[in-house]
């Protein structure tokens, strides 16, 4: 949580320029973020903001493009994404650290998005061979129409279980 010395008054704020409150070893991103808005092609950006005391703060701003008093302007309003950063980092870690075999796929395209330290030593596939797979073309389930009632229960939002599930290692 942020004590009072680490906040701008709004008088201090009025001075600053949006690179005077994001992170400098940011700076590129931010130039290039901005260039972005300009041209309309993006509105948004995710560099963090600095408090007066140097601390970062993950944000996610959104911005626009406007006028003001028939001046253009940047509209921003931005989202402290601390906790959500905070929630992640703990998903990771209990995600790489479990012992059950364990994948994240995108269920629409049925694609691997990351796969847990388990599934690679137990399995017999690196990371790099499992991300971005669809999950049939690694073959590791040996009842290969378990794979379609599976996806089908996801895709319904229906509670899959009771399923014995037989997985194959990598054939070498």
């Amino acid at each position: 949580m942020l004590s009072t010395e680490d906040c701008y008054i709004n008088e201090e704020m009025l001075s600053k320029t949006v690179f005077d409150v994001r992170a400098l070893d940011q700076r590129d991103e931010t130039i290039m973020a901005l260039g972005l808005i300009m041209k309309g092609e993006t509105d948004f950006c995710s560099s963090p903001f600095v408090t007066k005391s140097g601390e970062q703060i993950p944000v996610e701003t959104l911005i626009k493009l406007g006028l003001w008093n028939g001046e253009s302007r940047f509209f921003a309003v931005s989202k402290d994404i601390s906790q959500i950063k905070l929630s992640e980092e703990k998903f990771s870690a209990a995600f790489q650290s479990n012992s059950a075999i364990m994948v994240i796929l995108n269920c629409s395209e049925e694609q691997v998005i990351d796969v847990n330290d388990a599934f690679v030593s137990q399995l017999g596939y690196s990371r790099q061979e499992a991300i971005g797979k669809i999950i049939v073309d690694l073959d590791i389930l040996q009842d290969s129409s378990l794979h379609s009632r599976i996806v089908e229960a996801i895709m319904n939002n229906s509670e899959i279980s009771e399923h014995d599930i037989v997985i194959q290692t990598k054939i070498k």
